[in-house]
């Protein structure tokens, strides 16, 4: 027979839980940000609103999953607008054509390896959210060699002939 804890069992339990958890630590109420150590109820003693003791994730080791993402991105966005403006000058006939379909493979090739990394960073997020602090943060420095990488194709092609 499957037992099931009532509602109020549960919501006693979790008052439980919140008081005792708050006995001894300064904590901010989410709605007002006042101090409500020492709460003897459920309920914020200043606003009223009623208060759980949650379990959650850590969010700093999302931040270096979203800023590898911001940082992959931006060598994207640099190679997307500049072919874009490379397609304009070839539509009007502005400059080299040879030299400016060079350019438009350079950038063609930056974005293939962007959206590859790009592709890659997502797939590994879970991965990467598990590593320690310092491991995180070197992985985010070595995806700063993907725009790095685009921009160096495009230089190469525009200045190294």
């Amino acid at each position: 027979m499957n037992e099931s804890k009532s509602q109020s069992d549960v919501r006693a339990t979790n008052s439980e839980g919140l008081t005792d958890y708050l006995r001894d630590r300064d904590r901010s109420c989410p709605q007002c940000e006042k101090n409500i150590r020492g709460i003897t109820s459920q309920c914020c003693p200043h606003c009223g609103i009623e208060l759980i003791l949650r379990i959650g994730l850590d969010q700093s080791n999302f931040t270096s999953f979203i800023a590898g993402i911001i940082i992959i991105t931006s060598g994207l966005g640099f190679s997307v607008f500049v072919l874009f403006l490379l397609i304009c000058a070839v539509l009007t006939s502005i400059g080299n054509i040879s030299q400016l379909q060079q350019l438009v493979v350079a950038l063609g090739l930056g974005i293939v390896i962007s959206l590859v990394a790009l592709l890659l960073w997502l797939r590994l997020g879970r991965w990467m959210r598990c590593q320690t602090k310092g491991r995180r943060r070197f992985i985010v420095a070595l995806s700063m060699l993907v725009p790095l990488t685009s921009l160096a194709l495009f230089l190469m092609v525009r200045y190294f002939r």
